[in-house]
């Protein structure tokens, strides 16, 4: 009889007793063996007693060790509470680990956000609004104190969405205000007042989809997030765009050109700002490749020469040398249906849509866009459905996916962890590394595989959604993982997805420390996490001659990492009658803008999985929590928003992806 219990030392002195309740991590208790106090040997007598398990259920859980059924509860919390209540003891998946991950990622954002970025970019706005109006009032040409009066304005709508008692200078006062009503409406699609028409207006759209600055996720928690928001989303959907085709209006260019040249000023006080507000925007969106106010420097450096006046963009022909050579390390608009050319900020973008649309995505009968990513991440499931779907047999899919493949084999490990999106693919793909010996035998089945396809298909949706809009305090940092006293707990051992996800975790932290974002309280949240992390690699390896099908041995850093219990949480939130933050989500993937068709992902109401460790009557039997996924091509439509996918989840019930059947049993 061996049971690892947690450290009753463990609280005192300890650095991380002194956390916050928001960074607590709750993992107490590892029992391993069969023969245990804290955990009851189940049998096929107490099996039926548990309510929820059909007879059916009973029979797969028995015949192939695991069986996985539609969940009830509607976030993992309440899942775990339903499982303590059946008696059943507690299985961490790999599934509720991501999720945990990614709440996190987003408390740090959040704060970010909050603490951090939203005064370095007000105090940047408001220097740029300042510096533009020098250069108007410099300007002799009258194109350039054009240029520099449409700065002043755009600079001005950054400001005021930062800072509502800003008032803007008569110059630009009425295209600020224009601007300012067609953001605070968002709905509608149309030319900006101060970008105006546009190069590929004819292609693209009329101008600017103005719902985009509708605040999502946690941007709709505060009125100060909700500015944020909509600031970063002018500063980076706003394109100082290459002419086009005939077009050879370069007005945008020198409105570019002089903001490049206004950052150099001061001994480049202002660049250094902007370069520590972009590059952590970078690493959390992505970017979409575009270049960058870096580039725009160096090509004018190299044309206009350094420390260039502003009047020498009066010559035409060396602006348009000077547009000629960005369109050249600009993608082409036609791959991206975007406007090529200088963003104050970097756009979201998650890369791939390029890739989506190699695939022929889009197209009727193509393949699911999750299949695609997860086969070339590694998934031996999603080859077999491709495979099995004849999806090779098309031309351009077959194609588009060699090409893809091979792109992905030369990326060195630094293309791995350049940014977030990147370094979550990468820590997903570990569920796709063939089983060692670690894993129970049901590990090593196609009904298995299948299963963590699914877990991977909705860890890759869940960072294509906005950040988490309410952090459950029952689920999240403030009580990570079940605290369970009596039971036995078990880790899904895939120690080399804790191991990527730390990685992802110092990543991030090296990006915070370079850029002066790093405080100590900050550091101290990091520190607990990356050592939880660690505690789940430990745990999900089996020391030598230690018998046993999953999990860890006794002595784990688990024991002795303190925390809040996950399931007392609940209990908290139920008796203060307040609604636990729901998990199911929706977001677009990618859109195609030939045949208007959005193909979008979504993670709905938990299922759980149960899984039989043991032999015979001494079996003890596990229950967790795992992710539902779905995939939807909407042609021609809206796509649809979180809320109206929770409608649509309690109204009807949506249909799964095929494939889910071959581990789905109810």
């Amino acid at each position: 009889m061996i049971l690892a219990r947690r450290s009753e030392r463990a609280g005192k002195g300890s650095r991380h007793v002194r956390l916050s309740r928001l960074t607590a991590i709750a993992i107490t208790t590892i029992c391993l063996f069969v023969h245990s106090t804290g955990g009851a040997a189940v049998g096929n007598a107490e099996l039926h007693n548990i309510p929820g398990l059909s007879d059916s259920s009973i029979r797969v859980l028995s015949e192939q060790g695991f069986v996985a059924i539609s969940g009830e509860a509607p976030s993992p919390a309440q899942s775990y509470h339903m499982l303590r209540e059946q008696g059943v003891n507690p299985f961490i998946t790999a599934d509720v680990v991501l999720r945990t991950t990614r709440l996190f990622i987003d408390e740090i954002l959040l704060t970010l956000e909050e603490d951090k970025l939203y005064e370095q970019l007000e105090e940047l706005s408001r220097e740029m609004v300042r510096l533009s109006g020098d250069q108007y009032l410099r300007a002799t040409d009258s194109t350039i104190r054009e240029a520099a009066r449409l700065n002043v304005a755009f600079f001005s709508v950054g400001l005021s969405l930062l800072d509502p008692e800003f008032f803007p200078s008569e110059t630009a006062l009425g295209l600020v205000e224009r601007e300012l009503a067609l953001i605070e409406e968002g709905t509608v699609i149309g030319f900006s007042p101060i970008m105006g028409a546009t190069p590929l207006d004819g292609v693209a759209g009329p101008g600017e989809d103005y719902s985009h600055y509708i605040a999502d996720g946690h941007y709709a928690s505060s009125d100060r997030l909700e500015r944020f928001h909509r600031a970063v989303t002018w500063y980076s959907r706003m394109a100082f765009a290459l002419p086009e085709g005939r077009v050879e209006d370069y007005r945008l260019t020198i409105q570019a050109l002089l903001i490049v040249r206004a950052l150099e000023e001061e001994a480049g006080d202002w660049l250094e700002l902007w370069s520590l507000i972009y590059d952590p925007l970078l690493f959390f969106r992505g970017g979409a490749g575009d270049p960058t106010v870096l580039d725009y420097m160096e090509i004018a450096d190299d044309v206009f020469g350094e420390g260039f006046d502003i009047e020498i963009l009066s010559d035409g022909e060396l602006v348009a040398r000077f547009a000629e050579r960005v369109g050249e390390i600009a993608p082409p608009h036609f791959e991206t249906h975007e406007l090529r050319g200088l963003r104050f900020l970097c756009p979201k973008d998650f890369h791939y849509k390029q890739g989506f649309r190699r695939l022929g995505s889009a197209a009727d009968g193509a393949p699911s866009v999750a299949l695609s990513l997860m086969a070339l991440l590694g998934s031996t499931a999603a080859r077999r459905v491709l495979d099995e779907q004849d999806a090779f047999d098309r031309e351009i899919y077959r194609l588009g996916y060699h090409e893809l493949e091979r792109e992905l084999e030369q990326i060195s490990y630094g293309g791995w962890t350049s940014d977030l999106y990147w370094n979550w693919l990468h820590a997903i793909s570990a569920v796709f590394e063939p089983p060692g010996k670690e894993l129970p035998d049901f590990a090593r089945t196609r009904a298995w595989e299948t299963r963590m396809l699914s877990t991977a298909s909705a860890a890759w949706a869940d960072i294509r959604q906005a950040p988490a809009g309410h952090l459950d305090p029952a689920f999240s940092l403030r009580g990570a993982l079940p605290e369970v006293e009596e039971h036995c707990l078990v880790v899904e051992p895939y120690p080399e997805l804790y191991i990527r996800l730390r990685d992802l975790l110092d990543n991030l932290r090296d990006k915070l420390w370079e850029n002066y974002l790093l405080d100590d309280s900050m550091s101290v949240r990091m520190d607990a996490y990356r050592e939880f992390l660690i505690s789940l690699e430990g745990s999900s390896v089996l020391p030598a001659g230690v018998a046993t099908q999953l999990g860890a041995a006794p002595g784990s850093p688990l024991d002795r990492t303190p925390g809040l219990g996950f399931l007392e949480g609940v209990e908290r939130e139920e008796q203060r009658g307040a609604p636990v933050a729901r998990a199911a989500f929706i977001a677009s993937v990618y859109h195609d803008f030939g045949t208007g068709t959005t193909i979008e992902v979504a993670v709905g109401d938990p299922d759980l999985i149960y899984v039989s460790v043991g032999q015979g009557e001494d079996r003890l039997l596990f229950g967790g929590v795992i992710s539902s996924f779905y995939e939807f091509k909407n042609v021609g439509g809206e796509p649809l928003t979180t809320e109206e996918w929770l409608k649509e989840l309690d109204s009807s019930s949506p249909s799964r992806p095929f494939w889910v059947t071959e581990f789905l049993a109810e």
